[in-house]
């Protein structure tokens, strides 16, 4: 019979095993762009992931008549289900292909347009190498930290609060979408669906958290 102490070790057991899996998918995408970025597609527009609407465009799919707002139907022939149908294509791009795009404008009329795919990067300035590495660094550093602290206060429910918001930080300063959502294999139907609940349960963690402290302050 498993104690409590015990189901709570195994717990953060596969949680740090999940999560060590997505930061080292992450480190090998970012040396891979670090070193062969004039060969990886750069994405054309930004997505309000887990959303539908777009948020930016690059010149590239200006050009092709996507406009910020419009709602993503379709892209690269795959309907728009979610990030997976937007991230797996575009990673498997090559600069100079052509991807079609179906969006819905603001108007609620239907466009089709073809855009040609640009290279990730032409070149390497010393402060992406510098941001790279950061986006490397930082966030492995907060996970590791998150992990420490909670193994080490197993029972601590703040510690658990506390690993939350490290690892939510972690993502926010180095979260690189094409790694968590480019990758076409079995991990990522289900990382597709626990990001959204992680997102929604690291806003509640930092609520939380935010409480706690200022309960000790009363308190104190």
């Amino acid at each position: 019979m498993l104690t409590r102490g015990r189901m709570l070790y195994f717990a953060l057991a596969l949680l740090f095993a999940i999560s060590l899996t997505c930061r080292i998918r992450e480190i090998i995408d970012r040396v891979d762009l670090v070193f062969h970025g004039t060969e990886r597609a750069k994405s054309p527009f930004s997505m309000n992931v887990p959303g539908v609407e777009i948020t930016g465009v690059e010149p590239e799919a200006a050009a092709a008549g996507i406009r910020k707002g419009d709602t993503l139907l379709a892209f690269a022939e795959r309907p728009y289900r979610g990030a997976l149908d937007f991230y797996i294509p575009l990673r498997e791009a090559r600069p100079g292909d052509r991807l079609n795009v179906q969006v819905r404008l603001a108007d609620g009329s239907v466009r089709n347009s073809s855009i040609e795919v640009q290279p990730f990067r032409v070149t390497l300035p010393a402060v992406e190498i510098i941001q790279e590495v950061a986006g490397i660094v930082m966030p492995a550093f907060c996970m590791l930290l998150g992990f420490w602290v909670a193994a080490v206060r197993i029972r601590d429910l703040r510690a658990w609060i506390l690993l939350a918001m490290m690892i939510s930080f972690g993502e926010t300063v180095g979260g690189l979408f094409r790694s968590m959502f480019g990758h076409d294999d079995f991990f990522q139907p289900a990382w597709r669906d626990c990001f959204c609940r992680f997102r929604s349960s690291c806003r509640f963690a930092r609520l939380r958290f935010c409480n706690l402290l200022l309960t000790v302050n009363v308190n104190d």
